[in-house]
């Protein structure tokens, strides 16, 4: 039996944010953070298979985990108006925004997250 993957969406939307609807569609539970403090106690509560971050807010969120010299052990993509992955080790992917579902979900698939590989635990 699977349960559905857990993606951490950082964004100062909330149900707004690109390509929520096609993952949930897709089976993934997503969850939202609007500031990077949000979002790292999020990752220590509920350890996301897959971070997507977006725009200043998700730059904030990577800053903040090279600060505090986090160890973070699942894929992370950017999405913004320029790739800032240079300055930090933990983006694995940047998107170019707008981002459509349809991309955000196959750039997902790419990384090999995907929902029928997570097993359920008790």
């Amino acid at each position: 039996m699977t349960s559905a993957l857990l993606i951490l969406i950082v964004d100062e939307r909330h149900d707004d944010a690109p390509g929520c609807e096609q993952l949930r569609e897709a089976g993934y539970c997503v969850v939202h953070a609007r500031g990077a403090a949000a979002a790292l106690s999020l990752i220590e509560q509920d350890e996301p298979d897959l971070i997507v971050t977006v725009d200043r807010v998700g730059r904030e969120f990577v800053r903040s985990l090279e600060d505090t010299r986090a160890l973070l052990d699942c894929p992370l993509i950017m999405i913004g108006e320029h790739d800032s992955r240079q300055s930090s080790r933990f983006p694995t992917k940047f998107l170019l925004k707008p981002v459509a579902g349809a991309q955000l979900l196959l750039e997902i698939r790419n990384l090999g997250v995907t929902p029928a590989q997570h097993p359920e635990t008790d």
